[in-house]
């Protein structure tokens, strides 16, 4: 009875032409492990992470105010529960508060006249 070759089987008996012949394998790696993959993928968000600045901009509708705080630290990216943390430790009550977190610190004003 005949049975079929594997892959792993077929790539070991090209190995062993290609080293017959003389032929050298190629010094670029084609195929990369998934794991050395993904972890150079992993450190590329973080270091996107790191150099990302975010604003977060608070209208606070008790004292008619707009606050507009800087968020730095390194790979500190942060969720909704982070941010209402964040506001309440500054002394504004979220019920009284509309915020959004945002990269571009521009403001825009216009004045209007009738």
């Amino acid at each position: 009875m005949i049975s079929k070759l594997t892959n792993k089987e077929k790539s070991k008996i090209r190995r062993k032409v290609d080293l017959d012949l003389g032929i050298k394998p190629p010094k670029s790696i084609i195929f990369t492990s998934k794991k050395i993959y993904n972890r150079k993928k992993n450190i590329k968000k973080m270091n996107e992470k790191i150099e990302v600045t975010k604003y977060l901009t608070v209208l606070d509708f008790e004292v008619s105010k707009v606050w507009q705080y800087t968020l730095m630290g390194e790979g500190w990216n942060p969720d909704h529960e982070a941010c209402e943390d964040f506001i309440a430790s500054k002394g504004h009550r979220l019920n009284n508060c509309e915020w959004m977190l945002h990269e571009d610190a521009t403001l825009h004003r216009e004045t209007i006249t009738n």
